[in-house]
């Protein structure tokens, strides 16, 4: 009885190990680009968006007419898809016919760049990856760069960010980075890092100019926990990773989840949906300690936050259709901040307000960062046209947006805003 008790025992832990370790899959799966054409497609799409039952969106899905979203189907919901599209007259576009191909398409490819020890933009980056090389920076040139600690997540791990403020003078005004608030947008944070290595490695007189005139604050992984699980269990994940009011569902869109009129609207209450906004104001510790954090940043000039997909760059607000506090002048920066993207690959980004994009949107950080911390300029990007992107478009997305930075903050210090 004894030696049968144990080999139950040494199977059960066997198979718990198993579990633990084992990623989702999404053989045969589809991906479409779906298009809301009138307010029956907002009600089918708020509908899947709180009770997906086997469906994902990418994205919490833009609540206007006209937007588009990126659908995940599964093979088991193949028949019941098409009907609606056919009943509906739902516009799709099909991105793919198995989505597992495209995760191990970048996967095999992340895995063999890495093998060469070498930081650079050819590949994805684990987040232990990202911090390790952001301490060596700082160990490189203790005088000017830094890590900082916004706090720590739900499971325990550093939300670390690195400054850099040549000279370490005081009263420069700073620019804050902020990127992977949604976990499955990796490429929101490596953009963020090939900014920063761009600024501490060009040769170029003007970047070397702007460097050395503003203090610069990068956090690119801020759903530190979900982009862990983006890396071990479900590549499609979005929200936070902690357990909410139902024992079932774990985690929050961490960009609804800000004290600005917090489930008003653009998210779903529902802790099973991967728009659901949490369980209170501020209920994810990742974005209540990033708020304390940025009231302690000092002379607050610039914010810029990351997302993909669409290829937009965004204005607040988005909870309003009122305009934001100098319009006007990020409206001139932006229109030249786009045109400085088109010259690499011919890519257009579109420039407009949040809510003129996605509809309103309540819990943003773009939106709390502008009431609270008033920054002259605030952008909010979608990068790409994708949100699994390829290893290859890692660089190129990153040469765009450093241009497309480059000129924002030029552009501010020619007006004679700083």
């Amino acid at each position: 009885m004894g030696r049968l008790t144990s080999c139950l025992l040494v199977l059960s832990v066997l198979v718990t190990a198993a579990f633990c370790v084992e990623k989702a899959r999404f053989d045969f799966y589809r991906v479409y680009e779906v298009t809301a054409s009138d307010e029956i497609h907002l009600k089918i799409f708020q509908q899947i968006l709180d009770y997906p039952d086997g469906y994902k969106f990418m994205t919490t899905p833009k609540m206007l007419i006209g937007s588009t979203a990126q659908l995940i189907v599964p093979p088991h919901k193949f028949g019941e898809w098409s009907e609606w599209v056919e009943n509906f007259k739902i516009e799709v576009k099909l991105l793919s016919n198995n989505l597992q191909e495209m995760i191990d398409k970048e996967d095999a490819a992340t895995q063999r760049q890495r093998r060469t020890g070498v930081y650079d933009w050819s590949t994805y980056r684990s987040y232990n990856e990202t911090y390790a090389w952001m301490e060596s920076l700082a160990a490189s040139r203790p005088n000017d760069i830094s890590t900082f600690v916004v706090g720590k997540s739900y499971e325990g791990r550093d939300i670390k960010g690195l400054r850099v403020n040549i000279g370490n003078a005081t009263g420069k005004p700073s620019i804050f980075f902020e990127s992977n608030i949604h976990a499955n947008e990796w490429i929101g944070s490596h953009t963020t890092t090939y900014i920063m290595n761009q600024l501490l490695t060009s040769n170029d007189d003007d970047v070397k100019a702007l460097l050395e005139s503003f203090d610069w604050w990068f956090l690119p992984i801020l759903n530190i926990d979900g982009y862990e699980y983006t890396w071990n269990v479900d590549r499609t994940w979005r929200k936070t990773r902690r357990p909410t009011q139902n024992p079932l569902c774990h985690g929050a869109d961490p960009n609804r989840n800000w004290d600005v009129s917090w489930g008003a609207f653009g998210g779903s209450n529902l802790p099973c949906s991967s728009g659901y906004y949490g369980d209170f104001v501020f209920s994810e510790v990742e974005t209540k300690q990033l708020a304390e954090f940025l009231a302690t940043v000092p002379n607050s000039f610039g914010y810029i936050s990351f997302h993909s997909y669409g290829r937009l760059l965004m204005t607040p607000y988005a909870y309003t259709q009122a305009p934001v506090e100098d319009l006007q002048i990020m409206n001139g920066i932006g229109e030249k901040a786009t045109a400085a993207i088109s010259p690499f690959r011919g890519v257009s980004y579109r420039l407009g307000k949040i809510s003129d994009f996605f509809g309103l949107v309540a819990g943003s950080s773009v939106d709390y960062v502008a009431i609270n911390q008033k920054p002259k300029l605030v952008y909010c990007y979608e990068l790409s046209n994708n949100h699994i992107l390829p290893n290859e478009e890692i660089l190129a997305t990153g040469q765009e947006l450093f241009a497309s930075i480059k000129t924002i903050f030029t552009e501010a210090i020619n007006l004679g805003l700083v």
